[in-house]
């Protein structure tokens, strides 16, 4: 069982209680998705961030974890009141960047008086690299105290900040049950396209190298898609862009090319018939004059 130096951080300053429901012993103690901000979740430091882009396997933004900083490698819940209840699930979405074979992450959970691992995620073993995926956590009031004042922490347990963990659409549910008699486990699985989303073998060599993060340096001013998900066409803001564009064009999840849009006369918003694409996901991908590379998610239905 791995222990971080940091328990004492578990006096979190933003709590919640939950009451359950009189009709069912399930609760939702929380969602976060990202999308305004933290939703209440804690930056870890250095080597943890809001992100974004395309990893964002949900909306447009998720957490993106890296390195092996301990608690400045995390992000950290809020405080929840789960003294009533037998057992908690914790379900999140999660999308690896060159993570490293047996390199991890961790799901953590502080019982009200040190942190525990409750699963460890491992590159080679239980993931590959650039797959969107979907996981659970189940614990039991069996196997650990269920406390007045319990969090939960994502950390990341690689080598170097280009091993990262993007996570994102966190719920977490408590359950009353049985008084604890609910078998705890773990489940792991690719996002498909009944999730709205598909797994993502390759993006090709270019879109990944030349994706940029929010952090990074960047003129391209951002570029929006509308409507998303779209039906038969969608709209490309191009009205702030203030240098040339000379390459755009739509790429599916395996890094085909799937439209080629022509860079001539590029200029206000731009309207594309997208009522050939498949249902599923894709990238819009715009490189200017500069090179400067900007890739936007959108959604055909």
């Amino acid at each position: 069982m791995a222990y971080d130096a940091a328990g004492n951080e578990s006096n979190a300053s933003n709590s919640i209680n939950v009451t359950t429901n009189s009709s069912s012993g399930a609760v939702v103690l929380h969602e976060g998705y990202f999308e305004s901000g933290w939703d209440g979740w804690q930056d870890g430091g250095s080597d943890c961030k809001r992100y974004s882009g395309i990893y964002s396997s949900e909306g447009s933004f998720s957490i993106r974890i890296r390195d092996n900083s301990n608690t400045a490698s995390a992000m950290t819940s809020p405080t929840f009141d789960i003294s009533s209840f037998s057992t908690i699930d914790i379900d999140f979405n999660f999308y690896p960047r060159s993570m490293e074979n047996n390199e991890d992450f961790w799901v953590r959970y502080y019982d009200g008086s040190s942190w525990q691992t409750i699963a460890t995620f491992t590159r080679g073993v239980d993931f590959n690299n650039n797959i969107y995926y979907i996981a659970n956590v189940s614990i039991s009031s069996i196997d650990y105290n269920f406390p007045s004042n319990a969090q939960f922490r994502f950390q990341c347990d690689a080598s170097g900040n280009n091993d990262q963990i993007y996570v994102d659409a966190v719920i977490l549910t408590a359950d009353a049950g049985s008084g604890g008699a609910l078998i705890a486990s773990n489940t792991l699985e690719v996002i498909t396209l009944e999730n709205q989303y598909h797994e993502e073998e390759e993006i090709i060599d270019a879109a990944v190298e030349n994706e940029v993060e929010a952090e990074s340096d960047f003129a391209l001013t951002p570029i929006s898609v509308f409507p998303n998900p779209a039906n038969d066409f969608i709209n490309i803001d191009l009205r702030s862009i203030d240098a040339e564009i000379i390459q755009m064009g739509v790429f599916d999840v395996m890094g085909r090319e799937v439209m080629n849009i022509a860079s001539d006369n590029i200029d206000g918003i731009m309207q594309k018939d997208v009522s050939q694409l498949t249902s599923g996901m894709y990238f819009l991908r715009v490189m200017n004059i500069e090179k400067e590379t900007q890739m936007i998610k959108f959604y055909v239905k």
